[in-house]
């Protein structure tokens, strides 16, 4: 396993990352710049996909309509948090 040294912050040069790199890099553009479609995108809508965090809890798979929409949103809650 490749420890990464830098913290991943979205502004990345997505071009020399990896798969998975680029995909938490995704997220982390979103997060840090508000951008709740980019997050959608980012979401694979496959039972694979995770979402772990303090705010709301584990989110597993689903369709990123189900994910994103007003009310349901573990994205949108996070946002507003941020802000």
């Amino acid at each position: 396993m490749k420890l990464e040294a830098m913290p991943v912050t979205g502004r990345e040069q997505k071009k020399q990352l990896t798969p998975q790199m680029k995909a938490l890099s995704d997220f982390y553009q979103a997060l840090n710049s508000r951008d709740i479609e980019l997050m959608a995108r980012n979401w694979a809508p496959t039972s694979d996909a995770v979402m772990d965090n303090p705010v709301g809890g584990i989110m597993r798979g689903g369709k990123r309509s189900e994910l994103y929409t007003s009310g349901s949103s573990v994205a949108r809650e996070i946002l507003v948090r941020v802000l």
